[in-house]
């Protein structure tokens, strides 16, 4: 029996290893390192974000990653959160998440520049400026008026922000557009 147990942890170690190994890969390949939400992220996040009333609306990260801001929008705010993720590794591992957690959320392998936004009231963004270039004009030409867009850390150029979130110590943290 302690044989048995043994191997499956063993086994499961080395998937783990050869996820993160997979996710490093896709990081030089793609030339986007992966950066996830830190916690003090969302402590900014939460008392604002209320006032939103987000409970029920579509939401969509881009760039998800394991999913970690689908999962916490999800519990905190009521969203029906999709996530959309180019790398392998980061998407089977927020899939395995997402049934230890049991929090419904939807995590496609896809990239979203591919993707229509159109269905989504809310949309979620942590991803470096020169992608932010990039989906700017997306975002603007394909989400209906009225939308959320929620950029943490980086800021569109283009464009004046509704609100800025700072954290306990005046920094710009999260910037929030209506389309």
């Amino acid at each position: 029996m302690d044989f048995i147990i043994s191997l499956i942890l063993s086994l499961f170690l080395i998937l783990v290893m050869f996820l993160f190994f997979l996710s490093f890969a896709n990081g030089i390949i793609y030339k986007v390192p992966q950066v996830s939400t830190f916690n003090s992220d969302f402590r900014v996040m939460r008392p604002w974000l209320k006032k939103y009333d987000l409970q029920g609306k579509r939401f969509v990260d881009l760039g998800c990653g394991i999913g970690r801001v689908l999962r916490f929008f999800t519990k905190e705010f009521g969203v029906q959160a999709t996530g959309y993720e180019i790398d392998l590794s980061n998407y089977l591992i927020g899939k395995i998440l997402n049934l230890i957690t049991k929090i419904p959320v939807n995590i496609q392998l896809k990239n979203y520049l591919k993707s229509d936004l159109s269905q989504f009231e809310v949309i979620y963004i942590y991803l470096y400026p020169e992608l932010m270039e990039v989906l700017d004009t997306k975002i603007w030409s394909e989400a209906t008026p009225g939308t959320l867009v929620i950029c943490n850390a980086f800021q569109f150029e283009k464009r004046t922000p509704i609100e800025v979130l700072k954290d306990e110590k005046g920094k710009e943290e999260v910037f929030i557009y209506r389309v």
